[in-house]
């Protein structure tokens, strides 16, 4: 995954003409880069910091020993691309440091965020901001997969002058590609929205609990809606507009698990059946 990261942050960056930090046209981007770079990665070194010392003294020695390893390498990591950054100059480093660190917090990597529960200040019912266990993993592949649209739009923009706006000779693609994002990403709002107010009505835990899930997707896919949008208005990049569309798309229940989704728990043919009004 760290692999994965590196690269696709340095292939984005070379469509934006930002791999170097005394070279790029965006004279606030290497800052906010190494501010990000920074503040993430102390975050989560303090974060792993804290938790091993609490398994230490609780007595815990295996949980220590596998915070101990995390933490080492939530230390050197940061190290490493620092110096890649300083050395060379290269951004790359700074944007895939910051999402390293960010998928390293146990937030999303810990199941059923086992560390954050026993050792943590609050205990975690169950859940944190990012969901239960699995729901949290959920959204770590959602990411992924977004990350893989978005550099497999930059590569196929590559092949034709549309890479950015200023320079694509066919200015009915912008207009084409604004008309989806904005479609796209509007509908599966609404849908969000429509299961959220009907699974707050519907009374039950099992419906408080499908209301939570619900909107914590939508306050994720409004961030991602916003983060694609600013590339594309701030970099003039169009390749975020369509993955962000893409994405949208197949978010829709009628092209992923349509039978287990919740769009049919309160909307389906069933649905009068599972939670009568």
């Amino acid at each position: 995954v760290d692999v994965f990261i590196v690269v696709g942050s340095f292939v984005i960056l070379k469509e934006t003409g930002c791999t170097s930090a005394f070279k790029c046209p965006v004279a606030w981007a290497p800052l906010v880069t190494e501010v990000l770079f920074t503040v993430t990665s102390l975050v989560t070194i303090a974060v792993l910091l804290a938790l091993m010392m609490k398994a230490r003294s609780a007595g815990a020695d295996e949980d220590a020993a596998a915070l101990k390893t995390r933490f080492i390498k939530a230390v050197l990591k940061p190290c490493i691309l620092w110096v890649m950054h300083v050395g060379m100059g290269a951004m790359f480093p700074m944007v895939s440091g910051a999402l390293i660190a960010l998928l390293q917090l146990p937030c999303w990597s810990d199941k059923d965020h086992v560390y954050l529960k026993e050792y943590w200040g609050m205990p975690i019912e169950g859940a944190s901001c990012c969901g239960n266990g699995d729901e949290a993993r959920s959204h770590f592949l959602g990411i992924i997969f977004d990350l893989v649209l978005l550099i497999g739009a930059v590569l196929a923009l590559n092949m034709g002058t549309c890479v950015k706006v200023t320079k694509c000779d066919k200015p009915y693609l912008i207009t084409y590609a604004l008309i989806f994002f904005g479609t796209f990403n509007g509908v599966v709002l609404l849908v969000q929205f429509l299961i959220f107010c009907k699974a707050k009505k519907a009374g039950t835990d099992e419906g408080a609990g499908d209301a939570k899930k619900v909107g914590r997707k939508m306050a994720i896919h409004i961030v991602k809606f916003a983060l694609f949008f600013a590339a594309y208005g701030f970099l003039g990049l169009l390749a975020p507009l369509i993955a962000s569309s893409l994405t949208a798309l197949i978010n829709l229940p009628v092209f992923s698990n349509y039978d287990q989704s919740l769009w049919k728990r309160y909307f389906g043919a069933d649905a009068r059946e599972y939670h009568p009004f």
